[in-house]
């Protein structure tokens, strides 16, 4: 147990994470209140809880800020392949005494094939200079398209026995009463939500708000699924509110910048690239397919220097 005071410096979390590593069985740290010097939690083959009563901002139970960095890499909160994460009652901020030359380069959140969710959290004033704050990520990684070919009448088909069993596995986070403000960039073409996503991935944002941030970019690429297999993943947002999105950062001026505007919507859907030779055409015979998007009675309200066009949608996306 550590009280976070002064005079036990080297009591940190993740010494005691290493500490209680050697034995087996049920293990629990409990974190009282105090403020901790965490340079990195490396978490493997274990189940870790941190249960604290740090912020008194409404949202209660942590509080996780960090300095200045300039590592493209180092994510507050990093998640690899296959890891399960719930983020509840808290507040993810970058450092609220940074300078105006301060540079945060790497993001609040990373998810590589991460499910989980955050719940009743804010996350708040942290402008990124590189990387957008929150990233999904689940490329077309979860397929091999070397198992798949174009016959003589340029059809999509499965080279002998090769055909899969079962779909990609299923990823799905959930966000919920999360309050994003304050949360942006400082490059024009950087969103501060990225979501990369297939077919074999679910999203969802319920009850969220979005105050004073950039765009929200998803890209959905094309995959294998079978939908006799499972049902389709979609990217949700339902009962959201977006209110004066579309700002750019100034780290300069420490405000935000008049002369720059986000020339997109405050959700912004695309395609992945995609070579030539894996051009399918989705709903194929081979089950190539993208997931969906779904806005469900959400508000839209004062945008600063949005700029929104009808454009014509795909009819397969």
């Amino acid at each position: 147990m550590n009280t976070g005071e002064k005079h036990s410096p080297l009591m940190l979390i993740s010494h005691a994470l290493a500490f209680l590593n050697r034995s087996n069985g049920y293990k629990e740290i409990i974190v009282m209140k105090g403020q901790f010097d965490e340079p990195m939690l490396v978490i493997r083959d274990v189940v870790l809880t941190l249960t604290g009563q740090d912020s008194n901002i409404i949202i209660q139970d942590f509080l996780l800020f960090r300095k200045a960095e300039t590592s493209y890499t180092a994510t507050l909160l990093d998640c690899d392949a296959g890891s399960n994460i719930i983020v509840k009652r808290c507040v993810l901020i970058n450092d609220k005494d940074a300078k105006p030359n301060d540079i945060f380069n790497a993001g609040i959140f990373y998810g590589l094939f991460t499910s989980g969710g955050i719940f009743d959290t804010l996350i708040e004033n942290s402008q990124m200079t590189d990387e957008p704050a929150i990233t999904f990520d689940q490329f077309t990684g979860d397929f091999d398209f070397n198992l798949i070919q174009k016959n003589v009448n340029n059809e999509c088909e499965f080279k002998s026995g090769s055909q899969p069993e079962f779909n990609p596995p299923f990823i799905l986070f959930e966000l919920y009463n999360v309050t994003f403000r304050n949360t942006s960039s400082t490059n024009t073409l950087n969103p501060f939500i990225n979501i990369m996503a297939t077919p074999s991935m679910g999203v969802s944002f319920d009850l969220c708000v979005f105050e004073r941030c950039t765009n929200i970019l998803i890209q959905l690429s094309r995959s294998y699924f079978n939908p006799d297999y499972g049902q389709m993943g979609q990217i949700v947002f339902k009962q959201c509110i977006w209110n004066s999105n579309g700002l750019i950062w100034n780290q300069q001026l420490k405000d935000w910048d008049s002369t720059q505007q986000v020339e997109s919507g405050a959700i912004t859907v695309q395609y992945t690239d995609f070579p030539t030779e894996l051009d399918y055409t989705i709903d194929s015979d081979c089950n190539i397919s993208t997931g969906n998007v779904v806005v469900e009675n959400c508000v839209f309200m004062d945008s600063v220097g949005t700029i929104a066009n009808d454009i014509l949608i795909e009819e397969d996306l």
